[in-house]
């Protein structure tokens, strides 16, 4: 089970296609866990709604990297800063398609059944 997620909050740069920044998004995202360096990834874009939108983020795009625990997303962050030279083209390529970036780490806690 997942405990710990990366959460980015993003734009597209405007000559960015939708498809090339999922392509770009899918090998980065593949790519750490080939290095098992996560878990799991979501990509998902916002859908503006009058009744849940009190106060949306500024972003359209919210990429997400799961991580088992900390000890493996400290791991995936030393990677990425240690540019990787077979890796870091990958964050590259996705870095220059986006804009308005805003990233977070945050740690799943336990509701329900299992709660101390």
């Amino acid at each position: 089970m997942t405990s710990v997620r990366m959460l980015g909050f993003v734009d597209l740069k405007p000559e960015v296609s939708e498809a090339t920044f999922r392509k770009a998004f899918y090998n980065f995202s593949q790519g750490l866990i080939d290095r098992a360096l996560s878990t799991g990834w979501a990509l998902t874009r916002r859908h503006p709604h009058h009744g849940y939108d009190s106060t949306p983020p500024a972003q359209t795009w919210l990429l997400t990297t799961l991580f088992r625990d900390a000890v493996q997303a400290k791991a995936c962050w030393d990677f990425i800063e240690g540019r990787d030279s077979e890796f870091a083209p990958l964050h590259d390529t996705l870095n220059r398609q986006v804009t308005n970036a805003t990233f977070a780490l945050y740690d799943d806690v336990p509701v329900g059944e299992g709660m101390e």
